[in-house]
C-alpha cells in the first residue's frame, strides 16, 4: 500500500511538473501573438501610408503627363490663381493710369 501511495504521489508530481511546463509554453507562445500582432499592425499602417503614397504620386504623375501634352496648362492654372489675378489688375491699372 505505500508503495502505490508512493507511485501515486511521483505520477502527480510527473504531472504537475508537465503541467507547469506547459502553461510556461503557453505563456511563451501567448507572448509571441502579442509580438506577432504588433508587427502587423506596424506592417499594416506602413502598407497604408505607402498606398497612399502610391496614390498621390499616380495623381502627380497624371497631373505632369497632362501638362505635357498640354503646354499652355501651366498658364491655364497660373492665371486662376487669386494671388496672379490681383497682381495682373494691379498692373493694368498702372498701365491704364498713364
Amino acid at each position: 500500500m505505500q508503495a502505490q501511495v508512493a507511485d501515486v504521489e511521483n505520477q502527480l508530481q510527473e504531472k504537475a511538473q508537465a503541467d507547469k511546463k506547459a502553461a510556461q509554453k503557453i505563456e511563451r507562445a501567448e507572448r509571441k501573438s502579442e509580438i506577432l500582432q504588433d508587427t502587423l499592425a506596424e506592417t499594416s499602417k506602413y502598407a497604408d501610408e505607402k498606398a497612399k503614397q502610391a496614390e498621390q504620386l499616380k495623381h502627380s504623375l497624371a497631373g505632369a503627363k497632362t501638362n505635357h501634352d498640354n503646354p499652355m496648362a501651366g498658364f491655364s492654372k497660373m492665371f486662376k490663381d487669386p494671388a496672379m489675378k490681383e497682381m495682373i489688375k494691379s498692373q493694368q491699372k498702372a498701365v491704364m493710369g498713364r
